[in-house]
């Protein structure tokens, strides 16, 4: 099987420019992969990278509940090949930096079908984890059930469709709490099994410490931005507040000993 034919219920409605090629590779000098697991940051990262003007367009480009779609529809591609060749030359920048998060649900498919080096060739790989697991289960159990994934810097809803106030739940956060301990061993395991020695972020310092943060990944790839990292700020806004406090205090006296 193909990418292409991995692929081709994503592309199946999209209209053909009469100018798809469905046989090329990625095309583009620099790669950086941005693993990421939920609620670690990573659109905020993204943003501010973006920023510097030297680090592509980092976006969910192998995300196919819709991200996939919409830049397809964008691009005109009616087969994976075409899109990729694509997406990497219109969301690299111009000194020919593509960058892109990955969650490994969407990745990890994809190496049964292809190799790793033709997917993401000499790819670097940034990985955006978080220290606090009770914290990250709580925000991604809030997101899940009140639909608020990300506001921007105005406290606007970002991505987001509001459906009801958030929903504590003790057994839905032992579930939220063993998905994502997977998630982190599974981004372990790929990262022994393929030799890859990621620049490690976490979210805690990224919050801590943004200028450092965006410095250390555009060291890691070997770029210099003309754009002061001192001045760059998130386009997005915080939304742990006192319910998350509350749900971690609950959590934790429901659990001891």
């Amino acid at each position: 099987m193909s990418l292409d034919t991995y692929f081709e219920n994503i592309f199946q409605d999209i209209p053909n420019s009469g100018n798809d090629n469905c046989d090329c590779d990625l095309n583009c000098s620099s790669v950086c992969a941005i693993a990421m697991l939920p609620r670690v940051g990573s659109t905020m990262l993204c943003s501010l990278l973006e920023k510097t003007k030297v680090f592509g367009f980092p976006d969910e480009y192998l995300n196919p509940r819709g991200p996939m779609q919409m830049f397809a529809s964008e691009l005109h591609s009616s087969c994976f090949s075409d899109y990729w060749r694509k997406v990497t030359v219109s969301k690299a920048t111009g000194n020919g930096v593509f960058s892109l998060k990955i969650s490994y649900g969407d990745f990890h498919p994809l190496l049964n079908v292809s190799p790793l080096s033709q997917i993401l060739p000499n790819a670097r790989f940034i990985y955006l984890d978080r220290k606090d697991v009770l914290a990250q289960a709580i925000s991604l159990q809030s997101a899940i059930t009140s639909g608020v994934w990300h506001r921007d810097a105005d406290g606007n809803l970002f991505r987001s469709i509001s459906k009801a106030g958030p929903q504590y739940s003790r057994h839905a956060l032992e579930m939220r709490i063993q998905e994502l301990l997977l998630q982190k061993a599974q981004w372990e395991s790929f990262f022994l099994i393929y030799n890859v020695e990621p620049l490690r972020i976490m979210y805690e310092d990224l919050e801590e410490n943004i200028s450092d943060t965006i410095r250390r990944c555009l060291d890691f790839i070997g770029v210099t931005s003309q754009v002061p990292v001192e001045r760059i700020v998130p386009a997005t806004s915080k939304l742990a507040n006192e319910v998350n406090l509350a749900w971690y205090e609950r959590f934790q006296s429901e659990h001891s000993l």
